[in-house]
């Protein structure tokens, strides 16, 4: 039965009031018969929803640099064997391999990126990159990639460690050398372009979801992320270029002479 106040097409039905309320409907005796449990239910899906929302923050980098090429070393050759890009992009022993070297263009690094504050955290993102080099026959165009297979933070308080289970961490770079195939083996400029990608998803705590601009600090913290990295690349790559052909001369030099003193012995 219908009760007291309300019109016959509104009506209980196994405990749950159906049908359209007459315009009485706004006193307590429609409203004490709302289901308790359908409106309990909602509340803690939206409960759950907050707490295991997933983000994703990102940033992207792209570069173009010239370098003049050193005709005893092609740049490809530099490109050849990561551990010197690997070096630059993270210097002071910030990039240590940690593979057996046997393989030199297919190494593994343990990355350490520099502390980072965020919000009122202070923490250091430790990453495993593998990093792989291919170079064509005639050395005008190499390839370098990195991208990220291990993550974790190191100096999180205790009660975020757990974000070391929760977060998807992704970095990937690229470094492209190419030169004109007739300039091969000269000193014309060699084309350097670069890129990288850096991604986190992560299920983030309630207590982090309530900061204003949260999103907004992630994106900017990764973005400084990849301009320190680009920075140094561009800052240090030619140089060290450089250096890498100067001491291929001297090994040269040096294979030479032992060369021409065995001749000599056997004269």
């Amino acid at each position: 039965m219908a009760p007291l106040g309300l019109g016959s097409s509104f009506r209980e039905v196994n405990g749950v009031m159906m049908g359209n309320p007459p315009p009485s409907y706004r006193d307590n005796t429609y409203r004490k018969h709302v289901p308790r449990r359908r409106l309990q239910m909602s509340s803690r899906r939206m409960m759950n929803k907050t707490i295991m929302g997933m983000q994703t923050f990102t940033a992207k980098r792209t570069m173009r640099l010239s370098v003049q090429q050193i005709p005893n070393a092609p740049m490809a050759t530099y490109l050849a064997t990561p551990d010197r890009v690997v070096g630059l992009c993270f210097p002071q022993g910030r990039g240590r391999r940690v593979d057996d070297n046997s393989q030199p263009h297919d190494a593994k690094y343990e990355v350490r990126m520099l502390p980072q504050a965020f919000l009122f955290l202070n923490f250091e993102p430790v990453v495993g990159v593998r990093a792989t080099s291919t170079v064509n026959e005639d050395l005008t165009h190499a390839n370098l990639t990195m991208g990220s297979e291990q993550f974790r933070i190191d100096g999180l308080p205790p009660e975020l460690r757990s974000l070391n289970d929760d977060v998807n961490f992704v970095f990937e770079g690229g470094l492209t050398a190419t030169v004109p195939t007739a300039a091969a083996g000269t000193s014309a400029p060699c084309s350097l372009d670069g890129t990288a990608r850096l991604s986190i998803r992560a299920d983030v705590p309630p207590m982090l979801q309530m900061v204003p601009g949260m999103a907004q600090a992630a994106e900017q913290a990764l973005e400084a992320v990849l301009e320190r990295l680009q920075q140094q690349l561009i800052r240090e790559v030619a140089g060290d270029y450089r250096r890498f052909a100067a001491a291929q001369q001297r090994q040269q030099q040096a294979a030479a002479k032992k060369l021409e003193s065995a001749t000599h012995q056997k004269g």
